[in-house]
């Protein structure tokens, strides 16, 4: 992969299932990471499983305005201006018709509430302190249930698109300003969660699916880039049952 050494990179949802195993990447790589999620025992585990003076952890709400511009405070404090925002929050819950209406609708809530509302709150943050820079890049970790069918996805794929329709708007919006964003849209991703949770694959079956490590790949790639997509599918040889 390549050498990150230098480049800041504020990861937001650190400790997902995605964040986690991408951030474990960003940290070979030799990245000043900036840690956020909500947890402080699983961010201080997650700390000290990574070590080093470039590793700075930082628990905070996602959802609160407040708390997020304190994270970019802070990150610019430790490490100066930072190089690419990497938004990866929230999880999957199976919504389908085997649901009640009452269930279908508190769903949409709660999703609405751990994935649409966090991207929104971060990325209107981010968005101001890297034009100030004139300079940065927003990844937003969306999902190929964004534009696909997959059953099961009432509620996921609603919010996921919301998030993906404002990031691909900002990104035209700031045109001109030397930040970009990029939608990444993973189908099913190999992570220890996904393994926990979906354990009817076979080893054969898990290394059809997205890797952590191809993602963390085009990030790099694309920190500092000029020739930065506003979409990027991950496709799998899986799908979740």
């Amino acid at each position: 992969m390549q050498n990150l050494e230098g480049k800041t990179v504020v990861f937001f949802g650190a400790t997902g299932g995605i964040g986690e195993s991408v951030c474990r990447e960003f940290q070979k790589a030799g990245a000043n990471l900036v840690l956020v999620a909500r947890s402080q025992d699983k961010l201080a585990k997650l700390k000290e499983e990574l070590g080093g003076e470039n590793i700075f952890a930082i628990s905070a709400d996602a959802t609160s305005l407040t708390d997020v511009q304190k994270v970019f405070a802070e990150s610019n404090n430790k490490f100066g201006e930072i190089d690419a925002v990497v938004i990866s929050v929230g999880t999957w819950i199976r919504t389908s018709l085997i649901n009640s209406p009452q269930e279908i609708i508190e769903m949409n809530d709660k999703l609405e509430a751990s994935i649409a509302k966090p991207v929104i709150v971060v990325a209107s943050v981010a968005q101001e302190v890297l034009r100030k820079q004139g300079r940065g890049v927003i990844f937003n970790m969306s999902s190929h249930a964004a534009d696909s069918y997959l059953q099961g996805n009432l509620a996921y794929a609603g919010a996921k698109a919301k998030t993906s329709r404002f990031i691909l708007n900002l990104g035209e919006e700031l045109k001109g300003t030397g930040v970009s964003t990029c939608d990444i849209r993973p189908a099913l991703v190999d992570t220890p969660q996904n393994r926990e949770g979906l354990k009817n694959f076979s080893e054969e079956e898990w290394v059809k699916a997205v890797q952590p490590i191809n993602i963390a790949e085009f990030v790099a790639e694309h920190i500092g880039s000029s020739n930065i997509p506003a979409i990027k599918f991950f496709e799998s040889g899986i799908e979740a049952k």
